[in-house]
């Protein structure tokens, strides 16, 4: 018989994002965040995410308040 632990059944608050309205922008900002991790670069500021999202066209209308709204949700 399977033991249920408040481990097992609390919430998962670091994947909360996946759910979210906005989890398109977010997924592609964690995935910058991967992608520059893999890279070894540990420190970026929010012109640096901004810059790297605007380069694709799906997000042409992406607006660097909206990109500081993204990263403070994401904190």
């Amino acid at each position: 018989m399977m033991q249920i632990t408040e481990k097992l059944i609390k919430p998962l608050t670091e994947t909360k994002y996946l759910n979210a309205d906005n989890v398109d922008r977010y997924r592609c900002i964690m995935r910058i965040f991967f992608d520059n991790y893999e890279k070894l670069h540990y420190w970026m500021y929010q012109e640096d995410v901004y810059q790297e999202m605007i380069q694709n066209s799906y997000f042409a209308d992406y607006r660097i308040e909206q990109c500081q709204q993204d990263l403070a949700m994401l904190t």
